[in-house]
């Protein structure tokens, strides 16, 4: 588990922690096919589909979180998992 910091772009909101998981190759595929997938619709399934992923969230505690909060945390999965190891 690695703990990040989430830095929204909406202003009005603050900051946040997360922990992510140790994302295997299996799920960087999956994320980065679904990223490249240009025929694919990006909707709210797609970002949360990301960060379960990406996290060990589960959808009771997903749904504590606003939309702008949720695509932050999308964003940063994806950013992470992409890092140069």
């Amino acid at each position: 588990m690695k703990k990040v910091k989430i830095i929204p772009d909406n202003k009005k909101m603050k900051p946040f922690e997360i922990e992510l998981k140790q994302i295997t190759m299996d799920e960087r595929e999956e994320i980065n096919n679904m990223i490249f997938d240009t025929e694919g619709k990006k909707n709210f399934s797609w970002f949360l589909k990301v960060i379960e992923l990406g996290t060990n969230l589960t959808r009771e505690k997903l749904n504590e979180f606003s939309n702008d909060e949720l695509f932050a945390i999308s964003a940063k999965v994806i950013e992470v998992a992409n890092k140069k190891k």
